[in-house]
This record gives structure tokens, C-alpha cells and sequence, in this order.
């Protein structure tokens, strides 16, 4: 009876952290398909970026030619540039600080299903250590004291009555 609660504590203990890694694993997929989606986002916003900030440079360079003397479009177009430009830098810099906290998420997450594997292996080795030997040990000494007493009283055992148990002990 205490080896089948044994066991059925063992296998509702392994498949929880069976589930736990699964869940942790998904997690941290999760993670990185936003880290990859933030990346394509990024690529994709500094390239139209660019395209806009070429495509202004052209209009630039065309309204130099048709008209020297609009120096306050100039100014205007340079400025307005030099906003855009701001506003890569400043996209870029926070695209970089949330690739750099995804990545750390990612390792944070890392580092909790490792620690969370590790205690479990502690738990099951506990486990075997305070449970399953005492019980096999004990079980050992019942049937060396039963032997001893049928030895003592010279009681003959019936080669039919051997336990399976004696057999697997050297399987």
C-alpha cells in the first residue's frame, strides 16, 4: 500500500513538473517570437524612415535647383529633417532598450526553469532518499527475519511459495 501511494505521489509530482516546464518553455518561445516581431518592427520603421528621410534629401536637392532664393523652405526642410532624424535616433534607442529587456527577460526565464529543474531533481532525489530506500531496506529486513524464523523452526518452504520479489532483487 505505501509503495502505490509512493508511486502515485512520484508520478503526480513528475507530471506537475512536466507541466511547469512546459509552461516555462512556452514562455520563453512566447518571448522570443515578440523579440523577433520587435526586430522586423524595428527594421521596418528605421527602412521607411530612411525611404522618407531619402525622399525628403531628393525634394531637397530639387528645390535648390528650381529656386535659390526660398532659403526659408530650406531652413524648414532642414529642420524637418533634422526632427526626423531625432525621431530614428530616438526610435532606435528605444527599440535597442527593448531588445535588451526582452534578452534579459529571456535569460531571467532561463535561469527560473533551471532553478526550477534543479529542485526538482532535489525533490525526487529527497524523495527516494527518505522514502523508497527506508522502505526497501525495511521490506529487506522482514523477509530476512521471516527466513530466520522459518530457519529456526525448520519449517520447509514450498518452492512454490517463493516471492517474485526475491527474483527481481537480482534482475
Amino acid at each position: 500500500m505505501h509503495d502505490t501511494i509512493l508511486l502515485v505521489f512520484t508520478g503526480v509530482l513528475a507530471i506537475a513538473v512536466v507541466m511547469q516546464s512546459i509552461i516555462f518553455y512556452s514562455i520563453y518561445r512566447s518571448i522570443r517570437q515578440m523579440n523577433g516581431w520587435m526586430d522586423g518592427i524595428g527594421k521596418d520603421l528605421l527602412r521607411n524612415v530612411e525611404s522618407i528621410s531619402s525622399k525628403v534629401n531628393e525634394g531637397v536637392a530639387t528645390i535648390k535647383e528650381m529656386a535659390e532664393g526660398l532659403k526659408p523652405i530650406k531652413e524648414k526642410l532642414a529642420s524637418a529633417t533634422d526632427i526626423i532624424h531625432k525621431r530614428v535616433v530616438d526610435v532606435d534607442s528605444f527599440l535597442s532598450e527593448t531588445t535588451d529587456t526582452a534578452r534579459l527577460e529571456v535569460m531571467r526565464i532561463r535561469d527560473k526553469i533551471e532553478s526550477a529543474s534543479n529542485r526538482a531533481e532535489e525533490i525526487l532525489e529527497m524523495l527516494h532518499n527518505s522514502i523508497i530506500t527506508p522502505v526497501n531496506e525495511f521490506n529487506a529486513i522482514a523477509r530476512g527475519i521471516k527466513a530466520g524464523m522459518d530457519m529456526l523452526f525448520r519449517r520447509r518452504r514450498n518452492p512454490s511459495s517463493t516471492t517474485p520479489q526475491d527474483e527481481e532483487m537480482f534482475i
